[in-house]
């Protein structure tokens, strides 16, 4: 189906994407980041697009991309220097037997700098999620009316603390992944001197105690 496509898939309808679950694992020492995001998809593709759901991706490594837990093809059409695309886009095959609601889950890993994640010194991650810098973070619907909910599963150092634009609802200390819900306001710590504005999808900081000492 992916190979079948000519030119980039028409972008789903608002309202078609319900959730995102954001799995990441990110490595200060390394400055590499390991993620799986998995949508919950309201609206399959039409087959005048070979049955192909877009993302947009911007310098992402993608791994494999599954539907339902299914393994299935895709391949990034990289941008266009003559036309008004921002990002490049991931084409995901969505099978002709599947039906909405269904899930789609991209394994992919970042280790290089990029619009949306900002390494300080060597102890401090910061990421953005606006608009044009959120596909260099993970895949995103390519139009800007799409609103879902997220929740966010973050493991790191044992010495790191986690914030995102969310509040926090669990912490496991082997592996400590911290946990988000749905968003929310999250009031941080005046000493940090930062702020998140309101934004559809996650946002980030990592800090090393150890290194930042």
């Amino acid at each position: 189906m992916v190979r079948a496509l000519m030119g980039l898939p028409t972008p789903l309808p608002e309202g078609s994407f319900q959730h995102l679950h954001w799995k990441v694992s990110v490595d200060v020492a390394t400055r590499r980041l390991h993620a799986t995001a998995t949508y919950t998809v309201l609206q399959t593709p039409s087959s005048t697009d070979e049955g192909c759901l877009a993302l947009a991706v911007e310098g992402l490594s993608i791994e494999s991309v599954a539907v339902n837990d299914d393994a299935t093809e895709f391949k990034v059409i990289e941008m266009s220097p003559t036309s008004d695309q921002l990002h490049s886009t991931l084409a995901i095959a969505v099978p002709k037997q599947v039906v909405a609601p269904y899930s789609v889950a991209v394994t992919y890993h970042l280790a290089k700098p990029s619009l949306a994640c900002h390494w300080l010194d060597s102890s401090w991650l910061i990421t953005q999620s606006y608009p044009s810098y959120a596909p260099s973070l993970l895949p995103v619907p390519p139009q800007l009316c799409m609103k879902f909910t997220y929740t966010a599963q973050v493991t790191t150092s044992a010495l790191a603390t986690v914030l995102m634009s969310a509040s926090l609802t669990g912490i496991r200390t082997t592996g400590l992944p911290w946990v988000w819900p749905p968003l929310h306001v999250l009031v941080v710590p005046t000493a940090l001197t930062l702020s998140f504005r309101s934004m559809a999808t996650p946002s980030l900081v990592v800090v090393d105690e150890a290194a930042a000492q």
